[in-house]
C-alpha cells in the first residue's frame, strides 16, 4: 500500500511521471493491481488517485481507454456509490477524459446523477458532475436522453442544496 500511496503522491506532483506511467503500460498494471485488491477500499483509492493524475495529461487519454482505466472507473463508481472520495476522483477522471473527447457510454451517464444524488452536500462532486453533464449536452442529439434520465431535476436539487 505504501508504494501505491507514494506513486499517487509523486504522480500528482510531476506531470512527466504521470505521462511516463501511461507510456509504459502503467495504466494496465494499475488496473490489474486495483482489480486484484478490489475489496481494499483504502488501496483502491490510491490506484484511482494515480489514474486521476494520469488523466490530467492530454497525451494519456488513449492509454486510459485502451488499457482498462475507463472500465475500472465505471466499475468503481457502480460498486462504491457511498464512497465519496472514490466518486469524486472517478468523476474527475471522467471529466478529464470527456474534455479530451473520449466518449462516456450513454448507459453510464446515470452514474454521474447517482453521485450527485448520493453526495448532495459535496459541492465538488456537484460541480464536476454538472460540468460533465454540460459537456454532454453540447451535442443536441444527447439532450433527449439526458432529459429522460432526470438530469434537470437532479441539477435543480443540487442547486437548492448549496
Amino acid at each position: 500500500m505504501k508504494a501505491c500511496k507514494l506513486l499517487a503522491l509523486l504522480s500528482g506532483r510531476d506531470a512527466r511521471l504521470a505521462e511516463a506511467i501511461s507510456g509504459t503500460n502503467g495504466v494496465e498494471v494499475l488496473v490489474g493491481c486495483a482489480t486484484a485488491n478490489w475489496e481494499n477500499h483504502d488501496l483502491l483509492k490510491y490506484y484511482i488517485s494515480v489514474l486521476l493524475n494520469v488523466s490530467m495529461s492530454k497525451n494519456t487519454h488513449i492509454a486510459l481507454t485502451t488499457e482498462g482505466g475507463m472500465d475500472l472507473v465505471v466499475r468503481a463508481m457502480r460498486q462504491f456509490p457511498a464512497a465519496q472520495d472514490v466518486q469524486f476522483r472517478c468523476c474527475r477522471i471522467l471529466g478529464n477524459l470527456i474534455s479530451n473527447k473520449v466518449a462516456l457510454l450513454q448507459d453510464d451517464w446515470h452514474l454521474l446523477l447517482d453521485a450527485m444524488r448520493t453526495h448532495r452536500a459535496d459541492p465538488d462532486i456537484q460541480i464536476v458532475c454538472g460540468w460533465i453533464l454540460d459537456e454532454l449536452s453540447i451535442d443536441e442529439a444527447k439532450l433527449p436522453a439526458l432529459h429522460e434520465l432526470g438530469t434537470v431535476n437532479c441539477i435543480l436539487s443540487a442547486l437548492s442544496t448549496h
